[in-house]
């Protein structure tokens, strides 16, 4: 589904999954970061004549002393109608992520987001798209896909060039996440610490073992009235542990255990305030049950039109004719559809006929179509219909959600906090042309390029 938050959790399951193998073979955003309130006013500067009053002869130190106060008022009103100004002041970076103080790189309805989880978010994303091409790159690799294109493709997306769309991803989910709260909040939602929990063993594909393990030993009858509360901690603490194992392996050690609390924390708000958006609505439309049979040209078609009008079977036309082998043997049937699912041509044919009727030759890029059709009726949508309606329902939500809100980004601040690290370093694969008849040396260089990539983007992918 396209899900804000169940797209990335899909793709962090099959990422985490993998690590985790690669663990056991030896397995959609530290402590977690204070908002911190964009700056309204300018610091008080007293003004020298008042703080320290002093009587002179030169008749032009008294107007000098009122100047500053003027600027102070100046500054106060312009802070305060300008807050990404004051807030571009108090921070200092780099270029590379490192933030000195606090500095809002975002507001909702005028409450400041700092810029430590903005670094995170797009840190971890970084890492995402780094542990994504090393696994594309293996297939590849596996099927002898030269690439050239995927080095370009990333490298464009983790390069400077790809600086302003990387920041744009991690202020779209850190504002999301601030109204997703504030929305619960308003709802009396709460996501406990066990679910949270239970939420990370699933993107982890961790599964509990103790509580089985004392079954199969028959040591339950040990546990009565024990503290099930303590065991349950236990248990997470066993989890924890294992995750930031993975964490360590995957992210070197960069991604801290609480940011991916903070990240299951949202999926479950997410997840659970649209389920109780889908559970008010019904989901169908006007589908059509049609069969069809496919040839080449426009005569063929025609021919096969009139012998089924004379009474000719249309199984046996189908069958004899038809160029779709999928279903030619069943009466050329497709069963129900809705609108979308066809190519533009077929379905406005399609959907123009009453049932009982055959249509006229219809052509499409595939060739020539004759369509009868069955049925027509107002049904639930299922499968893939129903799927891309609840994509499409989900898009419409999240958009409203934003819409009940003041979200403002700063981009002259954030735009050089965006990380830039781990470096990409593309997997350099040996061409036909320098395999031709290379000295040793250049042997063993192109052996280590493609076996031994650099050291810190060499990790396993989670």
């Amino acid at each position: 589904m396209s899900f804000n938050k169940k797209k990335s959790i899909f793709i962090f399951i099959l990422i985490l999954t993998l690590a985790a193998g690669l663990l056991a073979g030896c397995g959609k955003k530290t402590v977690e970061p204070t908002a911190t309130t964009a700056p309204t006013e300018a610091p008080a500067t007293e003004a020298p004549a008042e703080a320290e009053p002093v009587i002179t002869e030169e008749p032009a130190a008294e107007p000098e002393a009122e100047e500053p106060a003027e600027t102070e008022q100046e500054q106060a009103a312009e802070a305060e109608s300008a807050a990404p100004a004051a807030q571009e002041q108090t921070e200092t970076a780099d270029g590379n992520g490192e933030v000195s103080e606090a500095a809002a790189v975002a507001a909702v309805d005028g409450e400041a987001l700092d810029a430590d989880k903005f670094v995170q978010i797009t840190t971890f994303n970084r890492y995402q798209y780094l542990n994504m091409y090393y696994q594309y790159a293996q297939m590849y690799s596996m099927y002898g896909i030269p690439l050239d294109s995927l080095n370009e493709q990333v490298d464009e997306l983790l390069g400077e060039s790809g600086r302003e769309r990387l920041g744009l991803e991690a202020i779209d989910q850190l504002t999301y996440d601030r109204v997703l709260e504030l929305e619960a909040e308003k709802d009396g939602l709460e996501i406990s610490e066990e679910d949270i929990y239970a939420q990370l063993k699933l993107m982890f594909g961790y599964e509990d073992t103790s509580a089985d393990e004392e079954d199969v030993l028959g040591m339950d009858s040990f546990n009565i009235g024990a503290d099930e509360t303590d065991d349950q901690s236990d248990k997470n603490a066993e989890f924890r542990e294992y995750a930031e194992m993975v964490l360590a392996d995957s992210y070197n050690g960069v991604i801290p255990f609480d940011y991916l609390k903070d990240y299951a924390k949202h999926i479950l708000l997410d997840n659970t305030m649209f389920d109780r958006e889908l559970s008010t609505r019904v989901f169908e439309s006007e589908q059509v049950y049609a069969r069809h049979i496919l040839v080449e040209d426009e005569e063929t078609a025609k021919d096969l039109r009139a012998r089924l009008e004379s009474g000719e079977d249309w199984d046996t036309l189908a069958s004899e004719n038809s160029l779709d082998t999928s279903n030619k043997d069943n009466g050329g049937t497709l069963g129900w559809f809705g609108r979308g699912v066809m190519v533009s041509e077929f379905e406005d044919a399609a959907f123009a006929l009453e049932p009982g009727e055959i249509s006229e030759p219809v052509q499409t890029a595939y060739g020539f179509h004759i369509i009868a059709l069955d049925g027509k009726e107002v049904r639930p949508l299922e499968g893939d219909a129903l799927t891309s309606a609840q994509n499409a329902l989900y898009d419409e939500w999240a958009i409203g959600l934003r819409e009940k809100h003041d979200i403002q980004s700063y981009p002259e601040v954030w735009m050089d906090l965006v990380p830039m690290e781990p470096v990409f370093e593309p997997i350099v694969t040996e061409t036909e042309e320098t395999a031709e008849a290379p000295e040793t040396e250049d042997i063993e260089t192109a052996e280590t390029a493609v076996d031994e990539p650099a050291e810190e983007t060499a990790a396993p992918v989670i």
